[in-house]
């Protein structure tokens, strides 16, 4: 911590070498000051300044939005089984996040103890959706009362649903139809109280896929057959891998596992400034594509990687400068479109399994 702090204020005050202006304990004692919301809240406004400035693509008119939750190993502070403090110990923590794979940034992100589920993650970030949003999730999120709540809240969804022991799914599965609107029972009146939604019945659209042997059904809140054609959802479904990679990139180029702080505040605080720094390197990579022609971009993507090594030695110049920054950042926008990576399409290997390292402080066991 103390070299990354001698590090980030030599780079400020535009030094060679290590300056040594803050000590870690006095920025561990100052960070306690600081709450952990505060850095969602400046995601919010950040991305309330790109949606003005650039806006977000859309599918069919729609905004796509993938919902998914992540494992992290974090080493915080702990007590031992009799109540006794000790110096580490590693935790599991579940980071939940609300991504946007058209302009490639985090909508939303929460970091959760592992006892809570990923249904009840998701319910508490509904209200980040807007109603010309679709929400894509994976097969471990359908339930009868997910369905209600959305549908009464005005949101819409696509999911898939193929493993799911639910009547109505598995009467379509036998059919052989390609697609079908059923009804679906209403959730139990326990969901219905515990989630604040009426106990009624729910329409919906089933979209049944074929891959060789493999079938794959999505369930849709879009009833419309033909404002959205069932061969389209497909490509929309598939959008959803984006915060699959979202989260192994943050997990690895930002080291998310690896805290700054052993405290659940700084593992928090944490979380939400590498999502926030990930959004602006994503802003960074949109902004500079924009410059490209489209032949260019057509056949060439520019490197997040590079973007990001060059965006973390000028961010904190940059938020020091304010409007001064802007010709700084042009000149960065300009040096990331000399870096561009060929597109290769269809490009393919077979997925080589490893034994990941963990960045870790807990090199000794608390028992």
């Amino acid at each position: 911590m103390q070299s990354e702090l001698d590090a980030f204020f030599a780079n400020l005050a535009n030094r060679a070498d290590l300056l040594r202006e803050v000590s870690a304990q006095a920025f561990a004692k100052a960070r306690k000051q600081v709450s952990a919301t505060a850095f969602e809240l400046l995601n919010d406004h950040f991305l309330a300044l790109v949606d003005t400035q650039f806006g977000f693509p859309l599918w069919r008119g729609l905004r796509v939005v993938a919902g998914d939750a992540t494992v992290l190993r974090l080493t915080l502070f702990g007590k031992t089984r009799d109540g006794r403090p000790f110096v580490r110990h590693v935790v599991d923590a579940i980071g939940f996040a609300l991504y946007l794979p058209g302009i490639e940034m985090t909508l939303a992100a929460t970091l959760y103890s592992p006892d809570v589920g990923e249904r009840q993650m998701l319910f508490e970030h509904l209200d980040k959706l807007r109603s010309k949003d679709i929400l894509v999730l994976d097969r471990g999120y359908p339930a009868y009362w997910l369905f209600a709540a959305l549908l009464q809240r005005g949101r819409h969804f696509c999911m898939r649903a193929d493993s799911l022991n639910f009547s109505a799914i598995q009467a379509f599965r036998r059919s052989g139809l390609a697609e079908q609107i059923v009804r679906l029972p209403a959730p139990c009146k326990q969901d219905a109280l515990d989630y604040e939604i009426a106990a009624t019945p729910c329409e919906v659209r089933l979209i049944r896929q074929v891959f060789g042997h493999k079938v794959r059904v999505l369930v849709t809140s879009l009833l419309d057959l033909d404002a959205y054609p069932a061969g389209e959802f497909g490509a929309l479904y598939h959008s959803r891998w984006r915060i699959e990679e979202a989260f192994k990139r943050i997990k690895h180029r930002l080291a998310l596992e690896h805290l700054s702080g052993m405290s659940w505040l700084a593992a928090r605080q944490d979380f939400g400034a590498k999502i926030l720094c990930d959004n602006i390197n994503a802003l960074a990579v949109h902004a500079a594509s924009e410059s490209l022609d489209p032949n260019t971009r057509a056949h060439y993507f520019i490197n997040r990687g590079d973007t990001f090594s060059r965006i973390k030695r000028t961010l904190g110049r940059w938020l020091l400068q304010g409007r001064d920054a802007l010709d700084n950042i042009t000149s960065v926008f300009n040096e990331l479109i000399k870096n561009l990576v060929q597109i290769k399409p269809n490009r393919s290997y077979p997925r080589k399994f490893t034994q990941k390292p963990h960045l870790s402080h807990a090199y000794k066991s608390g028992v």
